[in-house]
């Protein structure tokens, strides 16, 4: 399993605020089920910290930072600033808006200044705000071909390129040799590292500003790359003319997202206008959850176009214990990423059957992951991948809306 995804070790896996007045809403909040936060937060008069987790992590960014003001202004250092100073981090993160993040780390590290992981996100935000900023000079409907392994044509400062794209990366990337064919000036971030989430290893932290990346007709301006080495996967297996992935940041300037079985790639349709719930979040390091159901009941599924194989993580254990009662044995599978390759041992069930976007899913065989000192993989169900979205004719990502859809 390719597991190119990356998550920054500054923001909190586990939160530390506590508020008497919503022992319901904050188990909910520490269990990261935000689209029955949501609901319970519509059904009450909530407080504003609750609010706001809400707003934040449906892309209302702009309402959470008013909300998460009247908690920061009551108690600065108080555990519920800390975790909403952290969620503001991540949504200005995938919006490309380095500077305010730096703010916010470094707002979390005047309260908590041992919190494991914020010396070397300060590292990196503090490198990429003295850098031009993300911003977007154009966007425009566009229909792009799409090759057979789901890569697109682009032009990055001004040269041809063939570039994947994965939703589960919180930046994209390219290779060295990719940063030396586009002239790059590489970056070396001391003091800093990510953590690859698929072999749980460290990886030190490069990057290259592009000046300028045009997908379609969506025109993009200092876009930032995470430069790894050659021998990383997946370039390692990739060719020369494919040697870059746009990660969710980029995903998230289209706004709306389409592909097709047929090849079609969509950027920057019309969204939906209707009066529907959304069904997708992006909470903490930027790679978006989607809503589904198994056996009736709410589960949160991780989207990642960056993974081919779809897996149950241990959460789906806790929450379904008779499902994996049924394993037909135990067995073992490879995760590969960035920062190497990892086997576990997997437990293997016949079939699980969900529903996400509107669709039905099958997953058979269904492997299901064991817990993992290194990686946290509580906050979901399943971690969605490219085989189980194949099912679907059609897949829609809708950022204004904030809407999942299958077709």
């Amino acid at each position: 399993m390719v597991r190119i995804s990356l998550l920054l070790w500054c923001l909190p896996a586990v939160c530390f605020a506590a508020d008497p007045r919503g022992s319901d809403l904050q188990l909910l909040f520490e269990s990261r089920r935000w689209f029955e936060l949501r609901d319970a937060v519509e059904r009450t008069d909530a407080p504003p910290f609750y609010r706001g987790a809400v707003s934040c992590v449906f892309d209302n960014v702009g309402a959470a930072e008013k909300l998460f003001q009247k908690v920061i202004q009551a108690n600065p250092r108080s555990a519920q600033s800390f975790d909403a100073h952290g969620l503001l981090a991540s949504a200005h993160m995938r919006a490309g808006h380095y500077r305010q993040t730096l703010t916010h780390l470094q707002a979390m590290q005047a309260i908590h200044p041992d919190f494991g992981g914020l010396k070397s996100a300060i590292a990196l935000f503090g490198a990429l705000s003295r850098q031009p900023q993300p911003a977007v000079a154009k966007r425009r409907f566009s229909r792009i071909p799409m090759s057979d392994d789901m890569f697109l044509p682009a032009s990055v400062n001004g040269k041809a390129a063939h570039y994947g794209f994965d939703s589960g990366a919180d930046l994209s990337m390219m290779s060295e040799a990719e940063a030396r064919r586009l002239a790059l000036t590489i970056h070396q971030v001391a003091g800093a590292a990510f953590q690859d989430t698929a072999s749980g290893n460290s990886v030190g932290i490069r990057f290259a500003n592009v000046a300028r990346l045009v997908v379609g007709e969506h025109d993009l301006r200092n876009v930032t790359f995470l430069v790894v080495p050659n021998d990383a996967m997946p370039f390692v297996q990739l060719p020369a003319e494919k040697q870059g992935i746009i990660g969710f940041p980029v995903l998230l300037a289209f706004r709306t997202v389409r592909w097709d079985r047929g090849g079609s790639f969509q950027i920057g349709f019309r969204g939906d206008r209707s009066s529907r719930k959304p069904n997708l979040c992006v909470p903490e390091n930027s790679s978006p959850i989607v809503e589904g159901f198994h056996e009736s009941r709410r589960i949160s599924l991780l989207l990642d176009t960056g993974s081919g194989r779809t897996a149950l993580t241990p959460r789906f254990a806790k929450d379904f214990p008779g499902a994996v009662e049924q394993a037909v044995r135990k067995d073992s599978t490879q995760l590969r990423g960035l920062g190497g390759s990892t086997t576990v041992e997997v437990t293997r069930l016949p079939e699980v059957k969900f529903r996400a976007g509107d669709f039905d899913l099958v997953l058979s065989p269904a492997e299901v992951l064991p817990q993992d000192s290194k990686v946290d993989r509580s906050t979901y169900h399943v971690w969605l991948g490219m085989d189980l979205l194949g099912q679907a004719r059609r897949v829609t990502l809708d950022f204004d809306s904030m809407r999942f859809t299958l077709e």
